[in-house]
């Protein structure tokens, strides 16, 4: 089964993408009809201060994307001679690492439908795959990614897109660590001690009346006795 898009991008669109630093956020716009859920700057698990550009979960499964605007990416995967092979850009490898690490964090059955991207903004449509990363430009990307084979139902979109929210919250949060104790200032520790000291003087003075007023109701109830 396959999601044919129904729109279709204008020329005017397609400069509207280009060369904008805002692009790739927007390019992911159109994906929500089409029951997809982007999150933008997800915590790269086991890196700290590190963000992984887009996230995008839908019924294809789950597409990882960094975004570039150097144009060399997609003039690098059109080698001179096909003899020459694709190099390794560090696009690719930077969206390959970021796909291992969310494997290592997501359920198996998540973590099997991830699918590394490079976007890179352009105005010209290009799609394309390298070293198992699928390469494509900033207005093909809706187009591209509604029209990937779906492979799971709607619940199980929903579930997914749950997963990977609490495994990226989950990294946000990081261990916890227990705020240090600090001492308590010397003169409110005197205060305490003699609070301490006067409630136990105070404790033995009840035990002690309590047994004197004991002792003469037993007297009393003797000599009643004695005198009857």
């Amino acid at each position: 089964m396959r999601h044919t898009p129904q729109h279709q991008h204008t020329p005017a669109e397609h400069q509207l993408h280009a060369l904008d630093g805002a692009a790739p956020v927007r390019a992911f716009a159109p994906l929500h009809r089409y029951g997809w859920t982007v999150l933008h700057d997800v915590a790269w698990p086991e890196r700290r201060f590190a963000t992984i550009d887009h996230v995008a979960v839908g019924p294809a499964g789950v597409f990882v994307v960094v975004s570039t605007t150097d144009p060399g990416v997609l003039t690098s995967l059109a080698p001179a001679s096909t003899a020459d092979p694709i190099p390794v850009r560090p696009e690719l490898e930077e969206v390959l690492a970021a796909a291992t690490a969310l494997r290592q964090v997501l359920p198996e059955w998540v973590a099997d439908r991830l699918q590394p991207m490079v976007n890179v903004v352009s105005s010209a449509p290009h799609e394309s795959q390298a070293h198992g990363v699928l390469v494509c430009s900033t207005t093909s990307l809706p187009d591209v990614v509604a029209s990937w084979p779906a492979v799971w139902a709607e619940w199980q979109t929903s579930v997914a897109v749950d997963d990977v929210r609490e495994a990226v919250r989950r990294d946000l949060r990081g261990p916890r660590a227990l705020p240090p104790q600090r001492p308590a200032p010397r003169h409110r520790t005197r205060a305490r001690l003699g609070m301490a000291a006067g409630a136990a003087a105070l404790a033995g003075s009840s035990v002690a009346f309590a047994s004197q007023t004991a002792l003469v109701a037993e007297t009393a109830q003797l000599l009643s006795g004695l005198l009857a």
